[in-house]
């Protein structure tokens, strides 16, 4: 009786073990077995070894090894053969490190059979060392810790999924994994200690790591080994009882073939990360997750279409199966505070992001609310000239708190400066101005940057020229001539121009008739015209002299005044008068 109880217990522990590394074994079909690959056979079976005479196919290894810590009957290795002939076995590795694995049995029934092996000895040192059973036998590796007592820790996330693991590296059929195809899974540590954990194969890979532990919430990292022989997602429980994780294993060097979920129309529940301001940069935080239908596993590079400033793109591996995670990072800087519609990919599914309004930026200007200080006045300032983009205004700014700013100065003599932005940071910086409108008098004007900002002054004067004759009459120009070392261009209609042959361009236009033209800017195509004086009514040409000026852009100026246009001032090229 004693020995039947005994015999149901034993039963009962295999059948746990075998339950926790996800398989079934049942002592109808022997439970265990032997001699093929070379045991030491008491009996008739004959069998080989999975994975000989290189590394144990799925060897599922139990209990804990530390250095001066006696092994037990948790400690053993659990090893697929396949039988061809039934009958007894006793099977044995050497002993490595000051231990061995052993066990005998009898397989009742051929094929696939397990086999167990059980540990016995004391780990001399710390280290991983290889044990061969038998003959002509598999291998397998057996890692020892350094001598201490065994942590107490739960996986976090058990009995469930693990809470938020850190899968790293590629995961391919047929390529092998290396350093960089680890796990970090968390952990909540009761008693300090060692660890050592080997989690059962799955699909030919499987997850290992050792050391020790101090109490708390404490983060392990397991080193994956093997090579995975099928694509798809491969469920990992590293200890009995533990969390779980997946991992997805994609066809090496393929593209994957997918349907985004939604596609055409809007994305199925995108979930829209970090925030959308006009002005502000994206950055890594500001992402867009969608879901596909994976028909056929690989890589993936994909974008959405550029609205209101900014993108969305990402690339990686995909697993076959539904609803499979991918991630789009945005870049690019939102230009307007606008709901945008953006569409993932060619025919695929869309999603909108709303930017909003930078909030108002708070500063002040330097020197409020007296003068500027600096102030920088960019650009010349003459009655009846347009401002251009050289008309500008630098600032200086203390900016305590980041946003939009507009700042307007007041109207003065028709002139007016400017400037919308935003501000990225705090501190103090420089602010450009823009000048707009036409100034109409002389003198001194004083602005008011901003509401109760500081003041500058911008000083108009008339536009010089040295013309006193009168404008009356037409003249064309025709081809090309040469006048005091300057070369001429050709006229445009009714309108007397000149064309300085050398950069830059400027123009100098007197209008025919007997109304005096305005002064300012003018425009035939892509040639800009400037206008200096604005009493011209006749033109007398019968005499007079050339002048060579600088206008007030830098660039080279060629008046005509009481210019005798005949062939004895002119040494090429034709003048011809259709008025006087």
């Amino acid at each position: 009786m004693i020995h039947t109880i005994k015999f149901v217990l034993s039963v009962l522990i295999v059948s746990f073990a075998f339950t926790s590394c996800e398989k079934e074994y049942s002592v109808e079909n022997g439970g265990i077995g032997n001699n093929g690959g070379g045991g030491t056979s008491s009996g008739t079976s004959v069998y080989t070894w999975e994975g000989a005479p290189g590394t144990c196919a799925t060897p599922v290894i139990s209990g804990v090894y530390q250095a001066g810590t006696t092994l037990n009957g948790s400690n053993t290795v659990v090893l697929t053969v396949n039988v061809t002939t039934v009958g007894t076995y006793t099977v044995s590795t050497g002993t490595n490190n000051g231990i061995s694995f052993s066990g005998t049995g009898t397989f009742t029934i051929t094929g696939s059979q397990i086999l167990i092996l059980t540990g016995s000895g004391t780990p001399a040192a710390a280290g991983t060392f290889t044990f061969t059973p038998g003959t002509n036998g598999c291998s397998f590796s057996i890692t020892t810790n350094p001598a201490g007592a065994p942590a107490v820790f739960t996986l976090n996330g058990a009995p469930g999924a693990c809470t938020a693991p850190t899968i790293s590296g590629s995961y391919s059929a047929g390529t092998a994994l290396g350093g960089s195809n680890t796990v970090q899974l968390s952990v909540n540590v009761t008693t300090a200690g060692i660890y050592n954990i080997v989690s059962p194969t799955v699909n030919g890979f499987s997850y290992n790591g050792s050391g020790t532990l101090a109490t708390g919430n404490q983060t392990i990292t397991l080193n994956g080994t093997g090579t995975p022989n099928t694509t798809g997602p491969a469920v990992f429980t590293p200890v009995t009882g533990g969390c779980s994780f997946t991992i997805n294993v994609t066809t090496a060097g393929g593209t994957s073939v997918y349907t985004l979920t939604g596609a055409p129309s809007a994305c199925t529940n995108p979930v829209i990360a970090g925030f959308y301001t006009a002005g502000v940069p994206l950055g890594a935080g500001n992402t867009i997750t969608i879901k596909a239908d994976v028909t056929t596993a690989g890589t993936y590079n994909i974008s959405t279409t550029t609205a209101n400033g900014i993108t969305f793109s990402g690339s990686g591996t995909l697993a076959v199966g539904a609803a499979q995670t991918i991630i789009l990072t945005g870049t690019g800087t939102p230009t307007s505070a606008i709901t945008s519609n953006f569409t993932v990919g060619i025919n695929g599914c869309n999603f909108p992001i709303t930017t909003v309004a930078p909030p108002p930026a708070v500063y002040t200007l330097t020197g409020a609310p007296g003068a500027c200080n600096p102030i920088i006045v960019n650009g010349s300032y003459f009655t009846g000239n347009v401002l251009t983009a050289t008309n500008t205004a630098i600032v200086e700014v203390n900016v305590t708190t980041t946003g939009s700013y507009t700042i307007t100065s007041n109207t003065v003599n028709g002139m007016t400066f400017s400037k919308t932005g935003l501000f990225a940071t705090t501190g103090t910086q420089s602010v450009t101005l823009a000048g707009s409108g036409t100034p109409a008098a002389v003198g001194t004007n004083t602005f008011t940057a901003g509401t109760s900002g500081c003041t500058f002054t911008v000083i108009v004067t008339v536009p010089t020229s040295p013309c006193t004759g009168l404008v009356d009459g037409k003249f064309v120009m025709t081809g090309q001539f040469t006048l005091n070392g300057f070369s001429f261009g050709v006229a445009i209609g009714s309108q007397f121009q000149v064309t300085i042959q050398q950069s830059p361009v400027q123009l100098d236009v007197f209008f025919p008739g007997t109304s005096a033209p305005t002064p300012g800017t003018y425009s035939i195509g892509t040639v800009t015209m400037h206008c200096l004086a604005a009493n011209f009514t006749n033109w007398n040409a019968t005499s007079g002299s050339v002048y060579v000026s600088t206008d007030i852009n830098g660039n080279t100026v060629v008046e005509f005044c009481n210019v005798n246009f005949s062939g004895a001032v002119i040494p090429s090229g034709t003048i011809t008068s259709t008025g006087a």
